[in-house]
């Protein structure tokens, strides 16, 4: 009789809670549905009678480059053959192209004719020019080019755009899977390796080339081209490995190592940092 109403917590404190509510339960013991002395009522009484909303200017950055100057037009070139518009693709050098089939695809109204190595004129049969204000504004037509193949057009150009601009800078790339490219400088390329730029006002300046153990370093990036919710280049950072700065590593698995080696010392002040330079 003595231990009727008594639970033991000794054995198992768990059980022992556990027994103890099932008889508040079944006595029909009355359950407050919140309690006065609660860690939510205690944070609402503390904080938020004092820290209200204030108004602050802070500087957010971003790795989206915004693409403000969209040529007008984009034209398309119509050439008798697959064979003729590959040539073409091949040739230009000038300014970017891209094919697809018999169609060469630029922002240059102007297209040659005449090329290098070859005897003969490649003229085209006809040339179509279309909005690149029709890239955000959807509209089924079954013509050619429709709406989704003038944005996927629009892309491989900026894309190209990119890559040639990096290029004709004297960078370096590095080829990852699907094709994407990280460019990047060789070591001694830059002055002490370094690059210059102002930051908030200040002058400041980053490696973009170092020492790894033995090896060196290389920073890099990459850049997609979003449509949306705007026009902009998406630009990703990446550490890339060589053993004398300029041969990259072929291992990829030796390459993924050293970057999470290197980059797990590195946190949002240095990845910013080297993006901005």
């Amino acid at each position: 009789m003595t231990t009727k109403n008594h639970f033991r917590f000794d054995i198992s404190w768990a059980g022992g809670l556990k027994q103890l509510f099932k008889k508040l339960y079944f006595d029909n013991v009355h359950k407050s549905n919140q309690t006065p002395l609660s860690i939510e009522a205690w944070s609402k009484n503390k904080f938020s009678t004092k820290n209200a909303i204030i108004e602050k200017y802070e500087i957010y950055f971003s790795n989206w480059l915004s693409i403000t100057d969209l040529p007008e037009n984009l034209y398309f070139f119509r050439y008798h053959n697959a064979s003729q518009a590959e040539v073409v693709e091949k040739s230009v050098k000038e300014f970017p192209v891209v094919r697809h089939d018999n169609y060469i695809i630029s922002f240059s109204e102007v297209m040659p004719t005449v090329f290098e190595n070859y005897e003969f004129e490649i003229p085209y049969l006809g040339r179509k020019n279309v909005l690149t204000g029709n890239l955000f504004q959807k509209c089924e037509t079954e013509e050619f080019p429709g709406y989704d193949d003038l944005r996927r057009f629009t892309v491989r150009l900026l894309k190209h755009s990119w890559n040639n601009f990096l290029t004709q800078r004297g960078l370096y790339t590095h080829e990852f899977s699907q094709k994407n490219k990280a460019f990047f400088y060789l070591k001694n390329q830059l002055e002490k390796d370094k690059v210059f730029f102002v930051y908030n006002g200040k002058n400041t300046y980053k490696n973009l080339v170092g020492d790894f153990f033995e090896a060196t370093w290389h920073y890099g990036i990459s850049a997609s081209v979003l449509l949306n919710p705007i026009l902009c280049f998406s630009l990703r950072g990446h550490l890339i490995f060589s053993d004398d700065g300029t041969e990259i590593w072929k291992s990829k698995k030796r390459l993924q190592k050293a970057r999470k080696s290197k980059g797990k010392s590195f946190y949002n002040k240095e990845w910013r940092g080297l993006l901005l330079g």
